[in-house]
């Protein structure tokens, strides 16, 4: 099973949630468990480790964070998250944010973003001003507090300000990857995550659209509405898997959202006027 952040917070663990608004979002996460778990974060998001490790496995590498570092990774990643338990003890603060966000940071504070290849993580060590900041954010999981969002999102900018002062070749490399997305921010998501996109509602789920503003988003970028788009995206795949695997048909199937082979097969020939069959035979 795949997560996606921080929709699995904000939809099934909403007591997690120490602060939120439309386009800013802070979690705090206890879990105890060691298994490696399929995460795709569909935001970008600060990882403050606080107690225990955390092993993210991308598919060029494995990055570990643990107390004394702190982790900014952008949206659409794909990943394994395996939690190591110290003595038990696991606790973590993860900051969701959008390009909005990091837009109004950059033009508000007149940062000066210097010309950099764009990264999609950026690991850093923690001095003891960063350790505080982070320290800091964890005293507010628990209180009730008068306007505590506004508070989270002021600590979250001292947290990047110091990033930004203490080392401006990498912040700037993690902004790049930012600001690279932020025109196209919808495309991105929808096209970067369509492997687990099973139907229309998932699609809302996944881009935090109602049904509405993902109709008119999608036909403004590429003509279609959401079930044409979504249709087309999974033929795209078949024909992928029927030109260059042996899998067997009804795995194809299911592997691509139909729950039955019949409707598969169905479908697939209003596309391409062939059976699945005929057209790996055709095509290979």
């Amino acid at each position: 099973m795949t997560y996606v952040l921080p929709n699995f917070f904000l939809e099934e663990q909403k007591e997690n949630i120490i602060a939120k608004d439309s386009f800013f979002c802070a979690a705090y996460s206890s879990r105890q468990t060691q298994t490696d778990i399929s995460i795709r974060n569909v935001t970008h998001v600060m990882i403050l480790l606080h107690k225990g490790k955390k092993h993210l496995k991308f598919s060029t590498g494995t990055i570990s964070i643990t107390e004394d570092t702190l982790l900014l990774l952008s949206q659409g990643n794909y990943f394994m998250s395996e939690i190591v338990n110290d003595k038990g003890v696991y606790e973590a603060t993860l900051i969701f944010f959008d390009d909005l966000y990091i837009h109004a940071f950059i033009e508000r504070h007149k940062l000066q973003i210097l010309d950099s290849m764009a990264e999609k993580t950026a690991l850093f060590k923690m001095d003891g001003l960063l350790k505080n900041l982070s320290d800091s954010y964890r005293l507010y999981v628990n209180k009730t507090i008068e306007n505590k969002s506004e508070i989270l999102k002021l600590k979250t900018e001292e947290l990047l300000l110091h990033l930004y002062a203490n080392n401006k070749e990498r912040f700037s490399a993690f902004v790049y990857t930012v600001l690279s997305t932020a025109d196209s921010r919808m495309k991105y998501l929808l096209e970067s995550n369509v492997d687990i996109l099973e139907d229309v509602a998932g699609m809302c789920a996944l881009t935090r659209l109602t049904k509405t503003q993902l109709r008119k988003s999608v036909h403004n970028i590429y003509g279609l509405n959401p079930k044409e788009w979504l249709d087309q995206k999974r033929m795209e795949k078949a024909c992928l898997l029927l030109k260059t695997t042996d899998n067997p048909i009804h795995s194809i199937a299911t592997g691509c959202g139909y729950s039955t082979v019949s409707w598969f097969g169905s479908q697939f020939k209003k596309f391409y006027r062939l059976t699945p069959k005929e057209y790996r035979e055709q095509n290979r």
